[in-house]
């Protein structure tokens, strides 16, 4: 890009192997992309591609969770405890498809396949509860993400996949 804009990528996370049953998981928290913080992007995509499709008739959910309380000794959230996280965004149903793309926005965030169902920045902390695909939130995500792998239904073939993160700043 020309000389307005910095981007910054890193693979967050590296072919993982989903659960093989159902149940919900943290993947991982994140706070840069390339070392810079993520607070300081004004977009940041998300970029899932999956080596090897899950199988069985389940379902596999990704969701993106914002840090919304913290620790008073350290004053970051407890990556352990759910009441420190609201999910942001989430890419659901994650079956055969082998890329799918979440992109974040300051107040215009834009989900990969149905922007009708964006959840308000007033609205409940659960994603899970809006139905129609995936989804996200209009506010900023703050300096860290949180990955939970939500898995339901029975599985035959757990899936593999891989998290890409790009991030922009425009100058």
């Amino acid at each position: 890009m020309g000389s307005n804009s910095d981007v910054a990528r890193e693979i967050w996370v590296p072919s993982r192997t989903s659960q093989a049953g159902a149940g919900t998981v943290t993947v991982g928290t994140f706070a840069t992309i390339d070392g810079i913080p993520i607070y300081k992007f004004d977009t940041i995509t998300i970029r899932i591609v999956h080596a090897t499709p899950l199988a069985g008739g389940g379902t596999l959910d990704l969701y993106f969770q914002k840090a919304v309380a913290f620790v008073a000794a350290t004053l970051l959230p407890d990556p352990t405890d759910d009441t420190h996280w609201h999910d942001y965004a989430r890419n659901t149903q994650v079956l055969t498809t082998m890329n799918d793309v979440i992109e974040l926005g300051t107040g215009r965030p834009v989900g990969p396949s149905n922007p009708s169902q964006l959840a308000t920045s007033g609205g409940a902390k659960d994603l899970r509860a809006i139905t129609g695909g995936d989804a996200a939130r209009g506010t900023h995500w703050g300096d860290r993400l949180r990955l939970q792998e939500v898995v339901a239904g029975t599985i035959t073939q757990a899936a593999i996949y891989s998290v890409f993160a790009t991030g922009v700043i425009v100058n």
